[in-house]
């Protein structure tokens, strides 16, 4: 709930992000994304124990256990690399509607390399949440949403055009995904 809220605060509390048409015409809609790319390298691996120990580039060690439905762990050695992609994105759009109900749904994938091949895995996760426009007050800079439960949160916009592009009983809704991509590199054999 709490990313719930962080999301539907970024709607509202965020500067323009578009610029284009009629702002009473036209809806608001945000498009982001963040791309992390992190790489570390194996120092320590107890394939009996799954204990896998790693050390970023800032000299950071990290250790965690490995799960069993990673089939591949015996192809991971000393001194190989870690590749992990982490994209997370967040398009909101403001919708006209009509007899709209709040909710939320999310899913979750994950594929992983098959038995015999290189160890990796992919996986995505999104979660889409409907609000609806109940009240919107210029003058204040205020909106009220409702969300599920029909549970009744006010924001403060810092820009008023965000609210502008808004009506009440409009439906907003937010979508949030993550993906991870995990690659190996094996070190090079001197």
């Amino acid at each position: 709930m709490n990313k719930a809220i962080v999301i539907i605060s970024l709607l509202f509390l965020s500067p323009p992000l578009w610029a284009h048409g009629d702002a009473a015409r036209d809806k608001l809609s945000i498009d982001s994304s963040v791309i992390v790319n992190l790489t570390s390298q194996v120092i320590a691996l107890d394939y009996d124990s799954r204990e896998l120990t790693m050390k970023n580039p800032d000299g950071e060690i990290v250790k965690f256990i490995v799960s069993a439905d990673e089939k591949n762990l015996d192809k991971v050695k000393v001194g190989d690399v870690i590749h992990m992609q982490v994209v997370d994105s967040l398009n909101i759009k403001v919708v006209a509607a009509h007899n709209a109900e709040p909710g939320s749904a999310s899913s979750s994938v994950v594929v992983r390399n098959a038995e015999g091949e290189e160890p990796g895995l992919e996986s995505v996760d999104t979660r889409v949440i409907n609000a609806i426009v109940e009240e919107i007050n210029l003058e204040n800079n205020i909106i009220k949403l409702r969300g599920v439960n029909d549970v009744i949160e006010e924001y403060t916009a810092k820009n008023p055009d965000n609210l502008r592009k808004t009506a009440v009983g409009d439906l907003v809704v937010i979508t949030y995904t993550t993906s991870v991509v995990v690659s190996l590199t094996h070190a090079v054999k001197e």
